[in-house]
């Protein structure tokens, strides 16, 4: 796969330093810890229930959180292998249909009942996921230019996704009030409105560096990130201008609204978690970065490390 975007070369260094440390039965002790480890190994997918309770996935972990925002607190609701969520959405019901990007499958569990099942598979690279007024359920793939499916997902699971087009740079999208689906292209900066009927596209805005998740507020306003920049963007979808509205650490990957409006953004290769009101900018942070997410590698130079 040839990268093209930082992620790339992050999620390339994450799942490497994976393998390795994974692979290992034992390890001799040290006499002192250096820099401690962070808590998180990535922080990607991120969403509230109908309850207005947030949850966040790690893809490298593996698992699913529920996060209090108020504390920080936090609590595992999926845990590894099962909760591979790159990606996810909540059924009013409390029905959760997620992306495992590393199996290339997509999943759904009812925490009602306990029921587990994977809908789809095979499927390189799945990412994004978003539902519909209608409760239609689309999926597509990201990170590279071999990996570009839109896709109806059944959820029964009962027959194949059905392709609607190939698309390079897609991810974290949303549908508006007038039914199409909004997305980044994340290899063109560009942000576009998806027919999920047609497959027609038509742009939005332009300009972006590497736009990596849009969603609406409750008010129909568009919000998108830029992991390159770390900027919170607003998108006029009319016009096609975008505002920043603050300014985190680059590496970010998704985001959700609050019952309240506010702005949750998720970083991949810091793996926090910051509140921003865009309004007035305030940013503050839920789970703040601590320690190495996933080193990959070490060096010394005279007295630095």
């Amino acid at each position: 796969m040839r990268c093209l975007t930082s992620r790339c070369w992050s999620w390339g260094l994450l799942l490497i330093s994976s393998i390795f440390l994974f692979g290992i039965g034992s390890a001799r002790a040290v006499d002192e810890i250096l820099v401690p480890p962070s808590p998180f190994k990535g922080l990607n997918g991120i969403n509230f229930d109908a309850k207005g309770q947030l949850y966040v996935g790690s893809v490298v972990e593996q698992t699913t959180y529920r996060v209090n925002v108020v504390t920080g607190e936090y609590k595992v609701f999926l845990d590894r292998p099962k909760g591979q969520a790159d990606d996810f959405i909540f059924t009013p019901s409390g029905q959760i249909f997620y992306t495992a990007l590393l199996n290339g499958e997509v999943r759904t569990f009812d925490p009602q009942t306990g029921n587990f099942k994977t809908l789809a598979s095979g499927i390189s690279a799945i990412d994004a996921i978003a539902r519909n007024a209608e409760g239609r359920i689309f999926v597509a793939q990201s990170l590279s230019l071999q990996n570009t499916g839109l896709y109806e997902l059944d959820p029964t699971g009962a027959t194949p996704p059905r392709l609607i087009l190939n698309l390079p740079g897609l991810n974290a999208f949303e549908f508006g009030a007038d039914g199409l689906l909004y997305s980044p292209l994340q290899f063109t900066g560009e942000i576009v409105r998806i027919n999920v009927d047609t497959g027609t596209v038509e742009r939005v805005a332009s300009g972006l560096v590497s736009p990596i998740a849009v969603k609406f507020n409750s008010k129909g306003e568009l919000f998108a990130l830029d992991t390159a920049t770390g900027q919170v963007l607003y998108v006029n979808t009319i016009t096609g201008q975008t505002q920043e509205k603050a300014r985190l650490q680059p590496g970010l990957d998704n985001l959700a609204f609050g019952p309240n409006d506010l702005l949750y953004a998720t970083n991949f290769v810091d793996s926090d978690i910051n509140e921003v009101n865009t309004e007035t900018g305030k940013v503050r942070p839920v789970i703040e970065s601590s320690g190495l997410t996933s080193p990959g590698g070490i060096a010394a130079y005279g007295n630095s490390l």
